[in-house]
């Protein structure tokens, strides 16, 4: 993938594309490529996965699975995994476009390698969000339920800007809530 992050580290997506698409190289002739429809810079990518099998997950014409949003919740996402004979609805407790890109890029790869459908949905339900990543982790204290979301890993703009957003379509959901919000000490270089 090629994230509005990555640009930090390289002056433009173009440069990141360039640099990420060196990878293509160690690929055997019969190798796949793979990327999310929404990159950037996806010219670039074609170009040097030319004589591949290329996957844009999310284009129909270029992925044989689909893994899609249908509903979510503050620490709960919905999920619907179709293929042209299967379709499932699947509970997950990951949230958000970048784990949920994550996890469309994964399934299709599987569904590449033969794994069927139905393990794969399996497997989708069994998902969380990890450490180093948003984290989400329910706590019950003194007989109160608490869901604590810890983004403070990530220190980029771009991942606080989602977890604000995230929080934010579910502010009129909650009878009491109370949110925390702790001092960023260091993103992308400054306080």
């Amino acid at each position: 993938t090629i994230g509005i992050n990555d640009t930090s580290r390289f002056p433009t997506p173009a440069v990141t594309a360039e640099v990420k698409s060196r990878l293509f190289q160690a690929l055997p002739p019969s190798g796949r490529a793979y990327w999310p429809r929404n990159i950037a810079e996806m010219d670039i990518l074609r170009a040097a996965a030319n004589g591949h099998q290329i996957r844009v997950v999310g284009d129909p014409s270029l992925s044989t699975i689909a893994v899609e949003q249908s509903d979510c919740g503050l620490d709960w996402m919905r999920l619907s995994l179709k293929t042209a004979h299967y379709s499932k609805e699947v509970d997950t407790q990951i949230i958000g476009s970048g784990p949920l890109t994550n996890l469309a890029l994964a399934a299709q790869c599987a569904y590449d390698q033969g794994v069927p459908p139905d393990a794969i949905a399996q497997v989708m339900g069994n998902f969380s969000l990890y450490r180093r990543k948003m984290e989400l982790v329910p706590l019950n204290l003194a007989g109160k339920s608490v869901v604590l979301l810890d983004d403070c890993h990530n220190a980029t703009l771009i991942s606080f800007k989602n977890v604000l957003s995230h929080i934010g379509k579910f502010k009129h959901s909650r009878r009491r809530r109370i949110l925390v919000i702790g001092r960023i000490a260091h993103i992308e270089g400054s306080e």
